[in-house]
């Protein structure tokens, strides 16, 4: 019964109850504030415990901690790196947008986005060279020589 009253008020998923302000649940017609706070501290339990293994499982399929850093990556999307042997910023940053979106599920990221975190994947790969392109320049001055004009 509860489940078919939050699904008229609209919400078809846990994370939306979880991150719904506790004042706009208690608003729907036959919940007061303490079946609200209730709703939405389940969503949120819910939520967490499955992010928790999501994370375990993450971790034995040896995706690293730095590709779990990328924001836009979901303990879901995580796992399903994994499990396709995406488990490192080189093999993340290997990857076509196409590819990443084939593997996380198109509903899950689009291109656009796929392209920012495979950006964000291979930024390791250009650390330093804007500080060695800055001491070649700087360094180009030290090998001219000046010849004399006699």
């Amino acid at each position: 019964m509860i489940a078919g009253l939050l699904v008229t008020e609209g919400f078809t998923t846990v994370e939306e109850l979880a991150f719904t302000p506790l004042e706009e649940v208690a608003a729907i017609e036959g919940f007061d504030e303490n079946v609200a706070d209730e709703l939405v501290r389940r969503a949120q339990g819910f939520l967490e415990q499955r992010d928790n293994e999501l994370n375990d499982k993450r971790v034995a399929l040896g995706v690293t901690d730095e590709v779990a850093a990328i924001e836009v990556l979901t303990p879901t999307m995580l796992v399903a790196l994994g499990e396709k042997g995406v488990k490192t910023l080189d093999d993340l940053g290997d990857l076509a947008s196409d590819e990443l979106v084939e593997i996380v599920g198109a509903d899950a990221m689009d291109e656009a986005t796929a392209n920012e975190v495979i950006m964000a994947a291979r930024a390791h790969w250009f650390d330093g060279e804007e500080s060695a392109e800055g001491q070649h320049s700087e360094g180009q001055h030290d090998t001219v020589q000046e010849t004399d004009h006699d």
